[in-house]
């Protein structure tokens, strides 16, 4: 980060000089020729243009290269990561996977050419009004001279200012120009990265969470970017302090969208989230972070040792609780979890899922979002997770998504989603006499365990 910023402050420094000369040019031309220097004024204005035309065009390039490298990036570790060798036995795709890797190289290394070799074209097009500029300057001069409006030596000495300026213009400014643009831009997605997770209190402020509803979610709908199907639409939705819920329905209903809204993943929704009586809009990420733990359906493996897997750092007494409650005693503590050398260790899919149960209860927030939160758990494990769960989250809000429907008997209430849309609310008893859509889902997945007659 201080290398960042050195860089930058050189950057500006340098900018800074390259216009200071070109103004100072622009000063003695108009001692000289008087208002002739406007032609001298005109010519850097077009240049600036150009350049900053250049600029963006190069830096567009640049960004669009970016998600085709991440893409020929994928295609590479997909061959040469340990984590996806048995399917490539199992599978055989070695030989395709490298064709398509060689496939996304050529259009990246393509695409690089085609701009580059358009950059050179738009920096030699740049010259054409340096020289232009400087031939009717050069004219000006000559005339001036005549007129004996500036002596011979003056000529002189601005001609070998003029010849410097050439350089300055093709090289000097196009740098200065290049570096400012390289400088907005850092600082443009710096801003947008502190705005998304560090920044202040933003429109509550010295209003305090509400907990009678830490959740109240009204005529909420949403779209992902650039798709035109709205995941959710109109959804209502209340949870009352204490309450543990259980959002079910089929995939594709938006119940793991509405956990990144309520996470603050995006905020393009319409309608209105409540956190704690807080517009999610307005409420701040420090704040929010405070409020809320979350595990998602595709949870981290942090390939670092237990007790950095689960704590980060934030140690309490309850350490060796946690671990024993979610049946992490028999993992090593400090190896790092992951088949890296002979002091590392792998794990199971249920083990790193305890492990991601263990995090979020290491934290101590008011509302737990949980999505998919036992599908690697045998039945077994998941009954004694869900158990060892209802002893430590009375006082918390909990909103848990799952299809492994056995979950009801451990919430307060269940809640439907159909379309993105809340349809059903209410007990596993209330909702089977009801005999909608989660008594056709919950007989469904029963018939499962049964042999047919």
């Amino acid at each position: 980060m201080i290398s960042d910023y050195a860089d930058n402050h050189m950057s500006i420094t340098y900018a800074f000089h390259s216009f200071l000369r070109v103004f100072v040019m622009l000063v003695i031309l108009y001692h000289a020729i008087g208002p002739g220097a406007l032609v001298y004024l005109i010519m850097i204005l077009i240049i600036l243009k150009i350049l900053k035309i250049n600029n963006e065009k190069y830096y567009g390039m640049l960004e669009e290269q970016s998600e085709e490298k991440r893409y020929a990036n994928y295609l590479r570790d997909l061959n040469y990561e340990r984590r996806y060798y048995a399917e490539r036995y199992s599978f055989k795709y070695t030989e395709s996977l490298s064709r398509e890797y060689a496939k996304a190289k050529n259009r990246m290394i393509k695409t690089q050419f085609k701009e580059r070799l358009a950059n050179v074209i738009r920096l030699e097009l740049t010259d054409l009004p340096v020289f232009i500029g400087f031939f009717l300057i050069f004219y000006q001069l000559i005339v001036a001279v005549q007129a004996g409006s500036i002596t011979t030596g003056l000529f002189t000495a601005i001609l070998g200012q003029m010849i410097a300026l050439l350089e300055l213009l093709r090289y000097d400014l196009d740098g200065a120009v290049w570096e400012l643009q390289r400088v907005y831009r850092y600082f443009k997605q710096y801003s947008k990265l502190t705005d998304w997770g560090f920044e202040s209190d933003k429109g509550e402020g010295a209003s305090r969470p509400d907990f009678t509803n830490p959740i109240k979610i009204e005529n909420l709908s949403f779209q992902y970017p650039e798709t035109e199907r709205y995941v959710l639409n109109k959804l209502n939705l209340e949870l009352h302090d204490g309450e543990t819920v259980m959002l079910a329905g089929a995939n594709g209903s938006g119940k793991s969208t509405l956990i990144k809204l309520l996470v603050g993943l995006y905020e393009d929704y319409e309608g209105a989230i409540k956190i704690g009586g807080i517009e999610s809009k307005d409420l701040s990420a420090p704040k929010r972070h405070a409020l809320i733990g979350t595990m998602f359906q595709d949870y981290a493996k942090y390939y670092l040792n237990l007790e950095d897997n689960v704590c980060f750092g934030h140690r309490d007494e309850h350490f060796d609780e946690l671990l024993e409650r979610y049946n992490l005693n028999e993992i090593p503590r400090n190896e790092i979890l992951r088949k890296l050398a002979d002091s590392s260790v792998d794990l199971s899919g249920g083990q790193w899922q305890r492990i991601a149960h263990a995090r979020l209860m290491n934290q101590d927030k008011k509302i737990l979002l949980l999505d998919e939160p036992t599908s690697a758990l045998d039945p077994l494990e998941e009954s004694r997770i869900y158990t060892e769960m209802a002893k430590s989250i009375d006082d918390k809000t909990c909103l848990i998504v799952s299809h492994r429907l056995g979950l009801a008997k451990f919430v307060d209430r269940i809640v439907f989603m159909d379309e993105g849309q809340t349809v059903e609310s209410g007990s596993h008893e209330e909702l089977m006499e009801l005999d909608g859509g989660y008594a056709r889902f919950y007989k469904k997945q029963r018939s499962l365990y049964y042999a047919k007659n």
